[in-house]
């Protein structure tokens, strides 16, 4: 579970920083990212209980700038050895104080504070955030045990120490929450209790800083805040100590009286602690916020199945174009006429293929080299046309074109209603609209490769009429007298026209006339039935070898998206991380 709430923190650092425009603004998934440090720390709090069962209790005093934090520490310890400062924000750093005999006791912590640095304390005023300190005090007015003394949560600063904090807070066995009078009602004070009550620490409340005129009406203030906040009035102690002009570091001009209470109060909440109730409470936690942690890693999840349920309806709405205006169209469908040109080429009479050949060559030559020249009787523009005669390719070209702007104007129509991934949708269409050139390019080169491969399945289809016509030798010499005339008019036509394609000069007469008399001849439904087959199987190899492979390259440009903008957290893994999460409630 630790894993991957690990994983979940790295991808939403990158994600929050990949977003955050302006230092202005507030962080992006803060809230999320403070539940998700929390729960990553609280969890290495329970593998140090198992690992070190007898460690000392740990106390964290916390609360906002200026609440007098640092002074209480060194009330507790009656030694003036947290650093004090008037400057607000003066403690950025973890500060440990050990109690009792602290030798050798806390290896663990660079375990608990994975990537902090151990300075001492005089050192870490110029040690980098992620830096703490263990001091040892000796004896105090307090059982063994040890006080962190750490930085605030609600300066403008805070966000480069909010780690630290909440890690501190996690360690804690006891939690001490410091405010002053003036700071008692902030909205982060009560943001911070209502994240960290859940874990249910033992928690003393110390307001600080009153004077005896006030103290009634800001114990009264302060109970009605926690109502407000759906607290319980008794859910923790609250203990108060005075303002005093002039305190020293150790605090010992504060009344005696109330220091003792709060510290006797620390006392007794200190032989309360149940260390065996962490773990079910840190999976409580952790089960809180659960739904708001995948929530965006579920919406990106459901956004990736929308961009492949969009593709694949692109890809059936185009394969339907290419039967409905290749296919099933009347003029433009031209593979069964090369079967049936190949058919006139295997009718061909032995005694006399040789001379047609030879005449069709020599009348057709001059033509020929005219239209390789790029000239043409009727116009360069005509001769254009004839050497692009294939109206397969360009029709699939086509509808390539058009799938790929229909594709990048959808995604671009998405990203206005699409809260949270606005941004990916943008991406994608700009990426298409970026890329459509390459893609139509290699859309282009795979139409050229399968029309190459599917000739044989041209030629074949020619050879299965050609078979069923030798079985009924009548039909078949009929023809071949047919094919003799029909080769005959294409010469007259060459002489007359000039100006046709090859394929139109020698081809389209014959190709009609032994058409009509197939269909007439008893061979008529068997040749509906070559025609019906070789048309699947075009319509079959065109979805595999063309469709198929542009529908992957398209979805596939959702890689290319900028890694930091997307969680990218597969959901096998969300999976199983919830179906660990599960056993760990059950106890499992």
């Amino acid at each position: 579970m630790r894993d991957f709430i690990d994983h979940l923190i790295q991808r939403y650092q990158s994600v929050a920083k990949w977003k955050r425009s302006s230092e202005d603004q507030p962080p992006p998934h803060e809230n999320a990212l403070a539940s998700l440090t929390l729960a990553e720390a609280a969890l290495r709090k329970l593998q140090i209980n198992r690992d070190y069962p007898q460690h000392k209790p740990q106390i964290a005093i916390i609360g906002p700038t200026q609440a007098g934090k640092s002074t209480v520490v060194n009330l507790l310890l009656d030694k003036p050895l947290a650093g004090v400062s008037a400057l607000a924000g003066f403690t950025v750093h973890p500060q440990g104080f050990c109690l009792g005999n602290c030798a050798g006791e806390h290896d663990w912590l660079q375990q608990f504070f994975p990537g902090y640095e151990q300075h001492a304390l005089a050192n870490l005023a110029n040690a980098p955030y992620h830096a703490y300190a263990l001091v040892e005090a000796g004896e105090g007015p307090l059982p063994p045990s040890v006080i962190w003394d750490t930085p605030d949560f609600d300066s403008i600063d805070a966000s480069g120490y909010r780690d630290a904090v909440l890690r501190t807070a996690a360690l804690a066995d006891l939690l001490l929450l410091v405010v002053s009078k003036d700071k008692y009602a902030d909205k982060r004070v009560w943001d911070t209790l209502k994240l960290l009550l859940p874990l249910n620490r033992p928690l003393v409340v110390c307001i600080n800083k009153l004077g005896e005129e006030s103290r009634p009406v800001i114990l009264n203030s302060f109970r009605n805040h926690l109502r407000e906040a759906g607290i319980a009035e008794d859910k923790f102690p609250i203990r108060t100590l005075p303002y005093q002009k002039n305190l020293d570091e150790s605090g010992h001009g504060i009344d005696p009286e109330q220091a003792e209470l709060l510290r006797n109060q620390l006392t007794d909440s200190l032989a309360g602690i149940e260390r065996s109730t962490q773990q079910r409470y840190t999976y409580a936690f952790i089960d809180q916020h659960w739904q708001e942690w995948i929530r965006p890693i579920v919406a990106e999840h459901a956004a990736d199945e929308a961009w492949k349920e969009m593709v694949q309806q692109a890809m059936e709405a185009a394969l339907g174009d290419y039967r409905r205006d290749y296919l099933d169209h009347p003029q433009n469908y031209e593979t069964f006429q090369q079967a049936i040109a190949e058919l006139l080429s295997l009718l061909e009479i032995p005694i006399l293929a040789d001379s047609l050949n030879k005449a069709r060559q020599a009348i057709t030559w001059p033509l020929r080299q005219i239209i390789g020249a790029g000239k043409s009787l009727f116009g360069k523009q005509q001769t254009a046309e004839l050497r692009d005669s294939n109206q397969e390719q360009r029709l699939l070209n086509q509808i390539c074109h058009h799938t790929l702007v229909h594709l990048a104007e959808e995604a671009l129509r998405i990203s206005e209603t699409e809260a949270g991934q606005e941004s990916w949708w943008k991406t994608i269409a700009r990426t298409l609209r970026n890329e459509r050139p390459e893609i139509e390019q290699h859309f282009t080169q795979a139409v050229t490769g399968y029309q190459q491969k599917f000739q044989p399945e041209i030629e074949r289809s020619a050879r299965s009429l050609y078979e069923q016509l030798e079985k009924q030798p009548a039909t078949l010499n009929s023809l071949r007298a047919a094919r003799v005339t029909a080769d005959a008019a294409a010469v007259v036509l060459a002489v007359k026209s000039g100006g046709l394609s090859l394929h139109d000069l020698i081809v389209a007469p014959a190709m009609l006339s032994l058409t009509s008399m197939l269909a007439e001849s008893t061979l008529g439904r068997y040749m509906n039935k070559v025609a019906a087959e070789l048309k699947q199987r075009q319509l079959d190899m065109v979805s595999t070898e063309l469709i198929a492979t542009l529908q992957q390259e398209i979805i596939s440009l959702k890689e290319r998206a900028d890694p930091a903008q997307r969680f990218r957290i597969p959901a096998e893994e969300l999976a199983a991380a919830e179906q660990k999460l599960r056993e760990l409630k059950d106890g499992n």
